[in-house]
């Protein structure tokens, strides 16, 4: 499904019958009308996300209002580098090597090189992060108190939009949300 761009980096705008089919859209569109800030981002960092967060709603029923950092949630992609399967038959010393060639190629702009030690596309994997394709993400959301009192009183709302949950886990502030 195609995805018009904004010129504000890391956000797409969808398009209304994408709204519709995909879970994520619905239940940010819900979520902003209760006055939450809900994002999908491009960050491979948790601290990211929160550090390019606006003070103020920039759309919705509430734009221009500051953002209650108590109702936040905010995915991020996560450094897909985080999650690499090393080849079963390499010894530690072997894992170290292979790491230092991906790090090299990484440094160098290489990605078809680390595609080619990898076996992943992580160009195209990381362009291709969106709700639609992913089906679900981790979200942060404030972990005190009030963040997590406003989080388990929006869980129904969160299966109202046919998303599921899973793992909000306070120490860290996230949870895992999915949707169709």
């Amino acid at each position: 499904m195609p995805i018009k761009k904004k010129a504000v980096a890391n956000k797409a705008i969808p398009e209304k019958n994408t709204i519709a089919k995909c879970g994520f859209y619905r239940l940010q569109k819900r979520l902003r009308e209760a006055g939450w800030y809900v994002e999908w981002t491009y960050a491979l960092q948790g601290g990211h996300a929160w550090e390019d967060m606006p003070m103020r709603h920039q759309e919705g029923p509430h734009k221009g209002l500051d953002i209650d950092m108590t109702k936040c949630l905010i995915s991020f992609t996560g450094d897909p580098f985080d999650r690499l399967e090393y080849p079963d038959d390499m010894s530690d010393e072997e894992h170290e090597e292979w790491h230092e060639k991906i790090d090299g190629r990484l440094s160098e702009g290489d990605m078809d090189g680390v595609a080619e030690l990898t076996g992943h596309d992580w160009v195209n994997r990381l362009q291709d992060a969106s709700p639609e394709s992913w089906g679900g993400n981790e979200f942060m959301f404030n972990g005190c108190d009030e963040g997590l009192a406003n989080l388990i009183e929006i869980l129904p709302l969160i299966e109202e939009c046919g998303c599921s949950y899973k793992n909000y886990n306070p120490a860290s502030g996230d949870i895992d949300i999915r949707w169709d």
